[in-house]
This record gives structure tokens, sequence and C-alpha cells, in this order.
């Protein structure tokens, strides 16, 4: 039935993150799909923002991301030759919806939030956000 499976996961909130995970490794499983990680490092948005850094600071946090994104892999998903990792710079909901495409994507994988969290009261939830736009089958998990 899915044949290529998107999971964009936050590590900083692994619990969040963990049924997610498991859910998106019983399909793969399943259905012998092919499981595509993506995490986010979130831009900074206004260029004034922007000033207050280095010039390479989100290129560097992208590489420390794309280097704890591997090794979560290999902790919880060790010798599956059919898991990819990509790490995306910018605005999460656009992001996943990017790769989603790219990758011809029949299923995104994501948890739910807290409905009290911070996240979603200051940005608004990226599941709710993927749900209305994604092309394909977004699956929420709790």
């Amino acid at each position: 039935m899915y044949k290529t499976i998107l999971l964009p996961i936050s590590l900083e909130q692994t619990a969040l993150t963990e049924k997610a995970a498991e859910t998106a490794r019983e399909l793969a499983q399943c259905f012998d799909a092919d499981l595509h990680f993506l995490s986010v490092t979130p831009d900074f948005g206004m260029p004034i923002v922007a000033s207050f850094f280095p010039d390479d600071a989100v290129k560097k946090a992208s590489v420390e991301l794309a280097k704890k994104l591997k090794i979560y892999i290999n902790q919880y998903f060790p010798g599956s030759s059919t898991a990819h990792a990509k790490v995306m710079e910018g605005r999460p909901v656009e992001c996943i919806l990017k790769q989603a495409k790219k990758i011809g994507a029949e299923l995104i994988i994501v948890p739910a939030h807290n409905e009290h969290s911070m996240d979603v009261l200051l940005m608004g939830s990226t599941a709710e956000k993927l749900t209305e736009r994604a092309a394909c089958t977004v699956m929420v998990v709790r």
C-alpha cells in the first residue's frame, strides 16, 4: 500500500516522536517501504534576527543535526537499508511538503503535540497544517 514513507522528526522532542517512529517502523516493515527521516533547521525568518548570528550559524546547526539524525537512525533502526536521512533549512511545513513531493511520499507520519504545548501556541500545529496541505495521506500519531 505504501512504498515511500516520510517521518519528520525533532530530535529535541524524542518523547513526542517515539510512537510515530515505532508506527513508521512497523508500516515500513509491513509494506517493505522506504522510510525517509527529515529534520528541519528553522531559518531566522527575518534578516534583522539573522544579523545577530554568525553567517554560518544555520549551516553549522544543520551539519550537527545531520550527525545526530544519523546516530538516531542507527540506534533505533539498526541495519535498515531502507532508511534515508535528510536535513533541510527553512519553515518546517514547507520543508516537509517539499521533501514529500521530491521523494514521492505516499504517507507522512507525524507525532501529535500536546494541545497545550508552547509550540502550538506560538507557531501553530505542524501536523494540522500538513493534513490541510499535503498531497498524500498524513497520519497523526498520538
